[in-house]
C-alpha cells in the first residue's frame, strides 16, 4: 500500500474517533445539564461551572478540558481555556 494512502486512512480514523469521543461528551454535557448551566452566562470558571451546576469539580474540570480539546484549535482571545469557551463553541454548532 502507497505511503500516502495509509496516512490519510490512518487521518480519517483518528478523525472519526475524535467525532465519536466529542459526541460523548456533548452527550454528557446535554444528560448532566452543563451546557443549560452555563449558557448566557459569559465568562466562567471551572469553579464556577462546579458551583452553579452542582456537579462534582474533577468531573466538572475534565468535561471542560475535553470540550475546549475537541473545539477549535485556535481559542478566540488569548490566555488558557475557559468554560466559557466551551459554551461559545456550542452556541456556534446550534442550527
Amino acid at each position: 500500500m502507497d505511503k500516502e494512502k495509509s496516512r490519510q486512512a490512518l487521518e480519517k480514523v483518528f478523525r472519526d474517533m475524535a467525532g465519536a469521543m466529542t459526541a460523548g461528551m456533548v452527550y454528557v454535557g446535554v444528560r448532566t445539564g452543563l451546557f443549560r448551566h452555563m449558557a448566557g452566562k459569559g465568562p466562567l470558571t471551572a469553579s464556577d461551572v462546579t458551583r452553579i451546576s452542582g456537579l462534582m469539580p474533577r468531573y466538572v474540570e475534565e468535561w471542560l478540558k475535553g470540550m475546549v480539546a475537541a473545539g477549535p484549535r485556535q481559542v478566540p482571545r488569548p490566555g488558557p481555556p475557559r468554560a466559557s469557551d466551551c459554551v461559545m463553541q456550542w452556541n456556534r454548532l446550534k442550527p
